[in-house]
Protein backbone atom coordinates (compact mmCIF):
# COMPACT_ATOMS: atom_id res chain seq x y z
CA UNK A 1 0.00 0.00 0.00
CA UNK A 2 2.89 2.42 0.70
CA UNK A 3 3.61 3.02 -3.13
CA UNK A 4 -0.12 2.17 -4.24
CA UNK A 5 0.14 -0.58 -5.55
CA UNK A 6 -2.82 -3.46 -4.80
CA UNK A 7 -1.59 -6.55 -2.65
CA UNK A 8 -2.68 -9.12 -4.97
CA UNK A 9 -1.08 -7.81 -8.01
CA UNK A 10 2.17 -7.59 -6.45
CA UNK A 11 1.78 -11.60 -5.62
CA UNK A 12 0.82 -11.68 -9.02
CA UNK A 13 3.79 -10.14 -10.37
CA UNK A 14 5.81 -11.84 -7.78
CA UNK A 15 4.24 -15.42 -9.01
CA UNK A 16 5.11 -14.38 -12.98
CA UNK A 17 8.35 -13.50 -12.14
CA UNK A 18 9.33 -16.47 -9.95
CA UNK A 19 7.56 -19.25 -12.78
CA UNK A 20 10.64 -17.19 -14.64
CA UNK A 21 13.66 -17.76 -12.64
CA UNK A 22 13.63 -14.25 -11.12
CA UNK A 23 13.65 -14.84 -7.48
CA UNK A 24 15.76 -12.58 -5.99
CA UNK A 25 14.17 -10.00 -3.51
CA UNK A 26 16.46 -6.90 -4.74
CA UNK A 27 15.11 -7.64 -8.40
CA UNK A 28 11.28 -8.36 -7.64
CA UNK A 29 11.30 -5.14 -6.14
CA UNK A 30 12.98 -3.13 -8.56
CA UNK A 31 11.49 -4.28 -11.24
CA UNK A 32 7.95 -4.39 -9.91
CA UNK A 33 8.47 -0.96 -8.72
CA UNK A 34 9.67 -0.40 -12.26
CA UNK A 35 6.97 -2.19 -14.26
CA UNK A 36 3.98 -0.72 -12.38
CA UNK A 37 4.92 2.63 -12.55
CA UNK A 38 5.32 2.34 -16.57
CA UNK A 39 2.33 0.76 -16.68
CA UNK A 40 -1.62 1.27 -16.26
CA UNK A 41 -2.18 -2.00 -15.17
CA UNK A 42 -3.59 -1.44 -11.73
CA UNK A 43 -5.81 -4.68 -11.00
CA UNK A 44 -5.14 -8.16 -11.16
CA UNK A 45 -7.55 -8.44 -14.56
CA UNK A 46 -5.72 -6.30 -16.12
CA UNK A 47 -2.09 -8.02 -15.09
CA UNK A 48 -3.81 -10.93 -16.31
CA UNK A 49 -4.69 -9.62 -19.74
CA UNK A 50 -0.84 -8.20 -20.11
CA UNK A 51 0.17 -11.38 -19.71
CA UNK A 52 -1.83 -13.38 -21.89
CA UNK A 53 -1.21 -10.79 -24.98
CA UNK A 54 2.84 -11.65 -23.98
CA UNK A 55 2.52 -14.76 -24.37
CA UNK A 56 0.44 -15.46 -27.39
CA UNK A 57 3.20 -12.43 -28.90
CA UNK A 58 5.73 -14.56 -27.53
CA UNK A 59 4.59 -17.98 -29.04
CA UNK A 60 4.17 -16.13 -32.58
CA UNK A 61 7.16 -14.75 -32.53
CA UNK A 62 8.89 -18.33 -31.99
CA UNK A 63 6.13 -19.19 -34.96
CA UNK A 64 8.25 -16.50 -37.12
CA UNK A 65 11.58 -17.70 -36.11
CA UNK A 66 10.84 -20.51 -37.70
CA UNK A 67 8.95 -19.38 -40.23
CA UNK A 68 12.15 -16.88 -41.76
CA UNK A 69 14.49 -19.40 -40.47
CA UNK A 70 16.14 -17.14 -37.74
CA UNK A 71 16.44 -19.82 -34.94
CA UNK A 72 18.23 -18.97 -31.81
CA UNK A 73 20.17 -16.14 -32.39
CA UNK A 74 19.09 -12.77 -31.34
CA UNK A 75 16.36 -10.82 -33.21
CA UNK A 76 17.90 -7.28 -34.95
CA UNK A 77 16.30 -4.15 -33.81
CA UNK A 78 14.03 -4.17 -36.51
CA UNK A 79 12.98 -7.65 -36.50
CA UNK A 80 12.07 -6.70 -33.04
CA UNK A 81 10.13 -3.69 -33.71
CA UNK A 82 8.32 -5.43 -36.82
CA UNK A 83 6.94 -8.10 -34.69
CA UNK A 84 5.80 -5.56 -31.96
CA UNK A 85 3.84 -3.73 -33.81
CA UNK A 86 2.23 -6.96 -35.61
CA UNK A 87 1.58 -9.21 -32.86
CA UNK A 88 1.38 -6.75 -29.80
CA UNK A 89 0.07 -3.61 -30.97
CA UNK A 90 -1.83 -4.83 -33.66
CA UNK A 91 -2.53 -8.05 -32.33
CA UNK A 92 -2.35 -9.58 -35.93
CA UNK A 93 -2.93 -13.40 -35.91
CA UNK A 94 0.22 -15.59 -36.77
CA UNK A 95 -2.12 -16.60 -39.53
CA UNK A 96 -2.46 -13.20 -41.07
CA UNK A 97 1.03 -12.49 -40.92
CA UNK A 98 2.00 -15.71 -42.43
CA UNK A 99 -0.51 -15.12 -45.11
CA UNK A 100 1.37 -11.58 -45.94
CA UNK A 101 4.96 -13.31 -45.65
CA UNK A 102 3.66 -16.24 -48.48
CA UNK A 103 2.33 -13.17 -50.94
CA UNK A 104 5.65 -11.60 -50.20
CA UNK A 105 7.43 -14.89 -51.19
CA UNK A 106 5.39 -15.27 -54.07
CA UNK A 107 5.61 -11.64 -55.51
CA UNK A 108 9.80 -11.33 -54.89
CA UNK A 109 10.62 -14.85 -54.43
CA UNK A 110 12.41 -14.20 -50.55
CA UNK A 111 11.02 -13.13 -47.08
CA UNK A 112 11.14 -9.45 -46.49
CA UNK A 113 9.81 -7.59 -43.44
CA UNK A 114 9.32 -4.23 -44.64
CA UNK A 115 7.23 -5.73 -47.80
CA UNK A 116 5.35 -7.77 -45.85
CA UNK A 117 4.61 -4.62 -43.30
CA UNK A 118 3.25 -2.65 -45.82
CA UNK A 119 0.98 -5.27 -46.84
CA UNK A 120 0.23 -5.73 -42.81
CA UNK A 121 -0.82 -2.03 -42.68
CA UNK A 122 -2.86 -2.04 -45.54
CA UNK A 123 -5.06 -4.39 -44.15
CA UNK A 124 -4.88 -2.62 -40.78
CA UNK A 125 -5.88 0.43 -42.20
CA UNK A 126 -8.63 -1.65 -43.94
CA UNK A 127 -10.25 -3.38 -41.25
CA UNK A 128 -8.94 -6.58 -43.03
CA UNK A 129 -8.13 -8.97 -39.76
CA UNK A 130 -8.85 -12.49 -40.80
CA UNK A 131 -6.94 -14.71 -43.28
CA UNK A 132 -10.54 -15.22 -45.90
CA UNK A 133 -10.99 -11.54 -45.39
CA UNK A 134 -7.32 -10.75 -46.62
CA UNK A 135 -7.92 -13.59 -49.54
CA UNK A 136 -11.31 -11.98 -50.16
CA UNK A 137 -9.39 -8.51 -50.68
CA UNK A 138 -6.13 -10.06 -52.91
CA UNK A 139 -9.09 -11.42 -55.48
CA UNK A 140 -10.85 -8.05 -55.88
CA UNK A 141 -7.42 -6.58 -56.24
CA UNK A 142 -6.55 -8.97 -58.91
CA UNK A 143 -9.54 -8.49 -60.58
CA UNK A 144 -9.15 -4.73 -60.64
CA UNK A 145 -5.63 -4.52 -61.81
CA UNK A 146 -5.98 -7.56 -64.02
CA UNK A 147 -5.25 -5.53 -67.55
CA UNK A 148 -2.05 -4.66 -65.80
CA UNK A 149 1.19 -6.01 -65.68
CA UNK A 150 4.14 -4.09 -64.65
CA UNK A 151 6.36 -7.32 -64.76
CA UNK A 152 6.70 -7.81 -68.86
CA UNK A 153 6.74 -5.13 -71.51
CA UNK A 154 5.89 -5.96 -75.49
CA UNK A 155 10.02 -6.38 -76.43
CA UNK A 156 9.09 -5.59 -80.32
CA UNK A 157 7.15 -2.44 -79.14
CA UNK A 158 10.43 -1.53 -76.99
CA UNK A 159 12.46 -1.45 -79.85
CA UNK A 160 9.88 0.60 -82.50
CA UNK A 161 10.69 3.31 -79.99
CA UNK A 162 13.89 3.12 -79.26
CA UNK A 163 14.58 2.91 -83.06
CA UNK A 164 12.70 5.73 -83.13
CA UNK A 165 14.35 8.04 -80.13
CA UNK A 166 15.64 11.38 -81.27
CA UNK A 167 19.16 11.43 -79.78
Amino acid sequence: QYVGIPCELICEYIDHCAKNGKRGTQYLVKASLGFFEESELDTVEKFSEYLALREAADENVNKMRSLLGIGGRALTTTQKQYFTRWFEERQHTFELVRYAYEITVDKIDKPNLKYMDTILERWFSQGILTVEHAEKDRESYKKENEGENNDTFDFDEFLAIAKNRDI
